[in-house]
């Protein structure tokens, strides 16, 4: 190994990279949501979410229990989806 590479190795080996996000199962992030009051999805992409809560779970749910905004906030309405959602159902 050249000394170019055994550097950039060590470099590497120094690195530590963050474990990667494993999100919470969905009915869990509905407790959660629903525990901290959280009632629009504008309301909760601005909340600090706690670890394990994905900053999308319309998509990081979408086949695995996912229905709508109002279903896993608990509020049952529509608010927090946009038209084309709104068309499609």
């Amino acid at each position: 190994m050249n000394h170019r590479r055994q550097r950039l190795q060590a470099w590497f080996d120094g690195v530590v990279l963050p474990e990667p996000l494993v999100a919470m199962p969905y009915s869990t992030a509905c407790k959660v949501v629903r525990k901290a009051g959280i009632k629009t999805a504008t309301e909760f992409k601005s909340w600090k979410r706690p670890k394990g809560m994905p900053s999308n779970p319309d998509q990081t749910y979408k086949n695995s229990g996912w229905e709508s905004w109002g279903k896993f906030l608990g509020t049952n309405s529509v608010q927090g989806t946009n038209q084309f959602n709104r068309r499609k159902s």
